[in-house]
């Protein structure tokens, strides 16, 4: 793996996104929900949500204390040698206190080697910008933030304390591994690619089918297909889409009901390239000035001759399947009008595509041709499909943008920003945070054959993703250095998800319920899929972040309402039965289920008290009620 020197300038850089700065709970949303929830917490003993209170712990934060803004194959086993220990030297005035760090899997080289690059290019920075960064997370924090990152959930309880009481030094990287091989993961980023590969906007009414979509790609990251691969195989999807669910990417991206060469070409910049080239679409990109309205254009030719079709009339159904192709075009046609008819504009030959005005579609200012971006290798001037040219440009080794998109991409998932942010402005290089650090992870990715798992792997050893999001004076108003973890809101899938995984129910999908004969007549508009309550809590936005408190009172009401949540009463009744009057182990078993940690002492003496009051039953019920509806629950911190 290359190593860029020298080195540049980890200074803080400006992201000049609209932001709100201050704890969520400031929000008029925020402050309803808190009245409610405070109330319900108050009357069993558990502080209220609007009292904040300092840790001085380890542990992770409990709900009074997000308290500050809130900012998006099977598993190869590496050996090596233990890493020698640094050589002592004398501390100087500028020397912050280092998190001690559990140790890894041994490794000599491979994913290991690229966490500690990870680690030295961070603190290289936190030094540069004279912040401390803060102490290891305590491992109850670590168990539950890398499940609810690989797989979406919470862990189980038992899970959990296994996991808490296991002395291995190695048994953090030991955990990852195990995450990374287990189908949940892929169901998981199949779930959330589904979910992007929809754009999120007002003309979005598509009945897309994404749950064969995620199966299918589910199936592909757990097989270890590396990315190129499913990059390539999304770009030249050809088929009926209940027979080939890769199709998705292609269906997702239509207009009149057929494929979009402008909207797919502007997907590819942004998913797979990080670039907004759907900037330059009607003139010259204006913050981009290299790229021209010919260059977008261009892109959108390789899409040019894809499309749909439905069957003849008498077979098509208004929103029946359809079949991608890709057609041949011999001639030039179109161009003239019928009779009563506007004139249909000519259909170039090859690999040209009209530009037309973006007020009149019928309307064509020119023909382009195609090219790629950035690049002056030569364009196929044979016959159509012309998308697998796109795809062996676009993940070729020597392609500056897709190892790079990538890269940035995943570390915005784990870290709530990307090294360059926003993560589909990656033409601002002036933008990156750690310049260095982005050229050597996307280099990485590129000598492993683009290998996620390698990628996850390495960002989730490090140091610096280890971190506790607690943190110290010098590093609280830190968004952009990583001294200290940010604390995330839980996406709609893993707040379902982690209700099921505490009440012992799992939420089926469309797929699941068609086939056990269960009424699925939900539509999506979105990569969320067939389950409604998924849809009914998903009320982001394109561009929000992942810090960003985006539940409102709809959403809380329906959270604290939903069956899931009400089925944890016959959990609380096992708690009940198996430790009765022993309110310390059943406590425990509460706070394990719900917050993957053991309680405080002074929340066993507060709890024990309502227990007692109200019986095991009730008194347990009403505990798991609470934490299955308090902040700390649907953070991820």
């Amino acid at each position: 793996m290359n190593q860029r020197l020298p080195r540049r300038s980890h200074a803080p850089v400006a992201d000049h996104r609209p932001a709100s700065f201050g704890p969520w709970w400031l929000k008029p949303v925020g402050i309803v929900f808190l009245a409610i929830a405070s109330a319900v917490l108050g009357a069993i003993g558990l502080p209220s949500l609007a009292r904040p209170r300092v840790n001085t712990t380890n542990e992770p934060l409990a709900e009074a204390e997000v308290t500050r803004k809130v900012v998006w194959g099977p598993a190869t086993q590496e050996t090596r040698s233990p890493e020698p220990e640094a050589p002592s030297r004398p501390r100087s005035a500028t020397d912050f206190e280092r998190p001690a760090v559990p140790p890894r899997l041994p490794s000599t080289t491979g994913a290991y080697a690229l966490s500690i690059l990870i680690d030295r290019e961070i603190d290289n920075a936190l030094r540069e910008g004279r912040l401390p960064s803060s102490p290891a997370s305590g491992d109850a924090q670590f168990f539950r933030r890398v499940h609810l990152d690989l797989i979406g959930r919470v862990p189980s309880a038992e899970a959990t304390r296994i996991f808490l009481a296991d002395a291995d030094p190695t048994k953090r990287s030991k955990v990852v591994d195990e995450l990374l091989a287990n189908p949940e993961h892929g169901r998981y980023l199949a779930r959330l690619w589904a979910d992007i590969l929809v754009k999120r906007d007002p003309d979005n009414t598509k009945n897309l089918k994404a749950d064969p979509f995620i199966e299918w790609l589910a199936r592909r990251f757990n097989e270890g297909a590396k990315w190129d691969a499913i990059v390539t195989d999304l770009l030249c999807a050809q088929g009926e889409e209940s027979r080939s669910p890769e199709t998705f990417f292609i269906t997702a991206n239509q207009d009149n009901k057929q494929p979009s060469p402008p909207k797919l070409a502007a997907a590819v910049g942004n998913l797979f390239m990080g670039v907004q080239i759907q900037c330059a679409e009607c003139h010259r990109h204006p913050y981009h000035e290299k790229w021209s309205q010919d260059d977008f254009w261009g892109m959108a030719a390789f899409f040019g001759q894809t499309r749909f079709d439905r069957g003849t009339m008498a077979k098509q159904k208004k929103n029946g399947p359809v079949t991608v192709r890709e057609v041949e075009i011999p001639k030039q046609t179109g161009g003239k009008a019928a009779k009563g008819a506007k004139a249909v504009p000519a259909v170039p030959v090859g690999l040209r595509i009209n530009v037309t005005d973006p007020n009149d579609p019928r309307k064509v200012v020119k023909v382009a041709s195609g090219r790629y971006l950035e690049s002056n290798q030569a364009v196929p001037n044979g016959k159509a499909p012309y998308r697998p040219a796109l795809a062996k440009w676009l993940t070729d080794r020597r392609n500056p943008f897709f190892a790079r998109a990538a890269v940035n991409r995943y570390w915005s998932h784990f870290f709530a920003r990307g090294l360059i942010n926003p993560i589909e402005e990656m033409q601002n290089v002036d933008k990156a945070t750690h310049p260095a650090l982005l050229d050597t992870l996307a280099d990485a990715f590129r000598d492993s054959g683009y290998d996620l798992k390698f990628l996850l792997r390495a960002i989730l050893n490090s140091q610096t993703y280890q971190r506790s999001s607690r943190p110290l004076s010098g590093n609280e108003t830190d968004e952009t250095l990583y001294s200290h973890m940010p604390v995330k809101i839980m996406n709609a899938w893993q707040l379902v998800d982690s209700l099921g995984a505490v009440s012992g129910q799992r939420v089926r999908t469309r797929t699941e319920s068609a086939k056990k004969g269960v009424n699925s007549a939900g539509k999506s508009a979105t990569g969320t899929g067939g389950d409604a309550l998924v849809r009914s809590l998903d009320t982001r936005e394109l561009d929000d972040e992942a810090t960003d408190f985006q539940y409102g009172i709809p959403q809380l009401l329906k959270l604290m309402n939903t069956q899931l949540t009400a089925s944890s009463t016959a959990v609380a009744a096992r708690i009940a039965r198996e430790h009765g009057s022993d309110h310390a182990a059943g406590l425990e078993e509460c706070f394990l289920i719900a917050l993957t940690r053991k309680p405080r002492p002074d929340e066993v003496q507060r709890l024990s008290v309502y227990i007692a009051a109200k019986g095991p039953s009730k008194g347990y019920a009403g505990v798991l009620w609470a934490l299955l509806n308090s902040a700390e629950f649907i953070s991820n911190h």
